[in-house]
């Protein structure tokens, strides 16, 4: 399947929905990660929104808890079981975090 390519605005959207459903079903990204079978580093990209989850993703997290490639990509909560729908309403967004400023290290002269 080919690449497409997708507006900054729309790779928010899903970024910031994956991060829900993380927040909301796993304990971590390497939680996540681990059990849809990617890298952490994968995760990440999906929650930063650098690239949405890939469709085996998608699929696995139908698997695991009833989430649709719909709600990833578009917010429709069309399809979603009920209480996944009121424990993604009520999971609010953790947002990203930044790396924080290495100490500079002293010299010792």
């Amino acid at each position: 399947m080919p690449q497409v390519s997708l507006p900054a605005d729309r790779k928010a959207e899903i970024a910031s929905r994956v991060r829900i459903l993380r927040s909301a079903f796993f304990a971590s990204q390497v939680d996540a990660a681990g059990r849809c079978e990617v890298s952490t580093n994968t995760w990440n990209h999906y929650e930063k929104g650098r690239s949405p989850p890939s469709d085996a993703v998608m699929l696995k997290l139908k698997k695991l808890f009833g989430i649709t490639r719909d709600w990833i990509m578009d917010g429709s909560l069309y399809g979603l079981p009920s209480d996944v729908q009121s424990k993604l309403a009520s999971t609010p967004d953790p947002g990203t975090r930044t790396n924080r400023p290495r100490a500079v290290e002293k010299s010792s002269a």
